[in-house]
């Protein structure tokens, strides 16, 4: 008996990820016959995309000053992935991927022993909590492979701000990348997007990996605070502090 319910449920389970697949696939592949976008800078016409099609994306970019530089542009005959792959191509070395359900637009500028993106973290599990609590276990576990030894312990405090809508998330994943748990957790919170910004220059932490801003704070983030990331809904207006000239 027990067989037979666990096997009923990897059906449940695998029926519900191909339905998702499904669902972005056919979004993706949405014709577009006329599509106009302006926007005050390349990470703002991703959102602007993202929230209007309602597509889940993970965003790696370098905060440099021709992606805060206005984009105008006009598509014809174009699908929504035809959208995401137009503004990649606006900007210098820049691509799209599909993965786990969720569309990816990264810069290849960043090497991948520089990105923590690609660290795998193990065991990564929730059990009914807002996405705000797994955002803060994601970061402890990744700061503890890329903060610079010390034999001083880092205390990590602060408080956590939710609503009382807030979708609580349960997920299980094993052998993960940071980049698998980021999207996990906006698909599951319904939130939508996650970005990680990247300072444009090739200054490392310690640990060697490329350093990262807030879009909420100009202020530079210190290596022990490193790396950081920003989960938002698709309606949540972007911070304006990160996108300073720097």
């Amino acid at each position: 008996m027990l067989k037979v319910g666990l096997q009923i449920c990897l059906i449940c389970l695998s029926t519900f990820a191909s339905a998702q697949h499904g669902a972005l696939d056919s979004k993706l592949h949405q014709a577009v016959p006329n599509y106009e976008i302006t926007a005050d800078n390349f990470i703002a016409a991703l959102v602007q995309v993202s929230d209007q099609f309602q597509i889940p994306v993970g965003i790696q970019w370098i905060n440099d000053a021709n992606a805060r530089m206005p984009i105008r542009l006009s598509l014809q005959n174009s699908t929504v992935e035809g959208i995401f792959k137009r503004l990649a191509a606006s900007e210098p070395n820049y691509q799209v991927m599909v993965k786990n359900d969720v569309v990816h637009v990264f810069s290849k500028s960043v090497p991948a022993d520089q990105n923590f993106l690609l660290l795998k973290v193990g065991l990564f599990e929730l059990r009914d909590e807002v996405v705000g609590i797994g955002e803060r276990k994601l970061r402890n576990t990744v700061r503890a492979l890329t903060a610079p030894s010390s034999s001083k312990p880092i205390g990590i405090g602060g408080s956590l701000a939710t609503s009382t809508n807030e979708r609580a998330v349960s997920l299980k994943l094993d052998n993960a990348m940071v980049e698998d748990v980021l999207d996990s957790l906006v698909t599951a919170s319904g939130k939508g997007i996650w970005i990680v910004t990247c300072l444009p220059d090739s200054a490392l932490t310690p640990a060697g990996y490329r350093r990262t801003l807030s879009l909420w704070s100009s202020a530079p983030v210190p290596d022990e605070e490193q790396p950081v990331w920003n989960i938002f809904r698709w309606d949540e207006p972007l911070p304006l502090a990160g996108l300073q000239v720097r």
